[in-house]
């Protein structure tokens, strides 16, 4: 007797046990009526949308891969014990993008290449509305949060103290975000570094820092562009002194002292710090007046 194919997920097992609301149990009943697509379809399939976007075409890809949203919301369900529902109406708006993007002669099976926008979505989610995970309000502090863990194995292989000074200085943020970071870590309901599985390795932070890089990319690319020439257009307003302090002090990876400064314009280290101050009120001016529904906290 021939062995049934494995779809993605058994539903009729699984769905008891997730919620016990009507229409999330219907919602996986519904799913599960549509039939995954064979590697020949699905090359059709998506070279005809390439061709030809049409919406029906996309449709019917989006609704064979909803049970890998499904298997996939199930294991944050089961790690963070968030919103299952919720899960899965983000991981289907990233399904719904891996079909806009995805590229068919690549060679890349479509369900291994939409898994990874799936899970950004999710990931968004849980970064922006779950307690356990919500631990970076600014880009800076999600800076420290995705990096901490790999900043102090660091610092420990050089023979120095996980201090937050220390470690700010080596993520090049300030230490007041390496503290607050830290300290909304240790104070969550949940430890990151408690294991998944009993007897286990792998930890929730394990999970949520694997993928940082994808959530970065998924980020509006319109929103980057629109930063960048917002901040182009107001450096054109600063004086060349301030333009000096603008592209060395404020924007600078690796930031110009003080006295280096201080030195070039023969003038105090206290001068050139007013100077700084003064160009950051007038950005953040500048950015109330041009610029809408982006913080300049978050950019900074």
């Amino acid at each position: 007797m021939a062995r049934k194919k494995k779809n993605y997920i058994d539903l009729s097992e699984q769905s008891s046990q997730l919620v016990k609301a009507e229409p999330f149990k219907i919602y996986l009943i519904e799913a599960s009526k549509y039939p995954l697509l064979s590697e020949e379809e699905e090359k059709r399939l998506t070279l005809e949308y390439k061709k030809t976007q049409d919406p029906e075409i996309a449709r019917k890809i989006v609704l064979s891969n909803l049970r890998l949203v499904i298997k996939i919301a199930m294991e944050y369900y089961y790690k963070v014990h968030s919103n299952i529902a919720d899960l899965v109406q983000e991981g289907n708006v990233g399904l719904m993008m891996a079909v806009k993007k995805y590229d068919p002669e690549k060679g890349v099976r479509f369900p291994s290449y939409a898994q990874f926008w799936i899970r950004a979505y999710m990931l968004k989610y849980l970064l922006n509305t779950y307690s356990i995970v919500k631990v970076g309000t600014t880009r800076k502090q999600k800076k420290v949060f995705y990096n901490l863990a790999k900043a102090k194995e660091a610092l420990e292989r050089m023979g120095l103290k996980t201090e937050p000074h220390l470690l700010a200085e080596y993520m090049n943020v300030f230490d007041s975000d390496v503290i607050t970071v830290e300290q909304r870590m240790q104070n969550r309901d949940v430890s990151l570094d408690a294991p998944l599985e009993e007897g286990g390795e792998d930890t929730l932070q394990d999970t949520i820092i694997q993928e940082p890089v994808f959530v970065q990319k998924i980020e509006d690319d319109d929103l980057k562009q629109r930063v960048r020439e917002k901040m182009q257009e107001f450096a054109k307003t600063l004086s060349e002194k301030e333009r000096y302090i603008w592209d060395h002090r404020i924007l600078a990876e690796k930031q110009f002292t003080l006295q280096d400064i201080a030195e070039k314009f023969s003038i105090s280290k206290e001068r050139i710090r007013q100077i700084e101050e003064r160009i950051l009120q007038k950005l953040k001016k500048y950015w109330t007046k041009n610029v809408k529904g982006i913080s300049i906290e978050d950019i900074l």
